[in-house]
């Protein structure tokens, strides 16, 4: 394994973040996107060696490359703090797979998996009834999205990828914060 940790990668992109925020008469409402494009994620394993461009790939024992990722929150809090409401969605999408397809038939050309996109949605809801306690209620993935199939075997759970999926569908939460002054 004399070539092991000889090569190197190279990555381009942009990463974006917009916030935006509207004070009105009902309230304050907030959104924030923060996103990141990858335009080129060249790897070249050993000195001297090919570089290959493996950007939307899942790319043979490291990270997929995922050429388009993003969480956008909008939230609103109400006159005097006292309420609040949101709803975030995170987003990222497809890939090629680890593994492709299995054959067709037996001895068949064998076809690229793509790994579809992961789309989730989340909605929560805070109240402030004194200055130092919040109590904040959500649920993740309100939709009950299942995670798209990936046929990766770099991590022990199969049928999905845990780096970037949760397996976990609709989930709830309670969230008390008490401040001492």
């Amino acid at each position: 394994q004399n070539t092991q940790n000889t090569g190197g990668i190279s990555t381009d992109g942009v990463d974006l973040s917009v916030q935006y925020s509207k004070q009105t008469p009902i309230g304050t409402f907030h959104a924030d996107l923060e996103g990141t494009l990858i335009t080129q994620y060249r790897l070249q394993e050993y000195t001297g060696g090919p570089v290959l461009n493996l950007v939307g790939w899942f790319n043979s024992g490291n990270l997929p490359a995922v050429r388009w990722t993003h969480d956008l929150t909008i939230n609103w809090t109400s006159p005097g703090r006292m309420w609040g409401a949101g709803v975030t969605n995170r987003f990222l999408s497809s890939y090629i797979d680890q593994h492709d397809e299995p054959y067709p038939g037996f001895g068949g050309p064998q076809v690229q998996r793509i790994v579809g996109a992961d789309s989730t949605w989340d909605i929560f809801a805070s109240y402030k009834p004194i200055n130092s306690l919040t109590v904040l209620f959500g649920i993740q993935n309100v939709l009950n999205t299942d995670p798209p199939f990936s046929n990766q075997t770099v991590n022990w759970p199969s049928g999905y990828n845990p780096v970037y999926s949760s397996p976990l569908l609709r989930t709830f939460y309670l969230n008390l914060k008490y401040q001492f002054l």
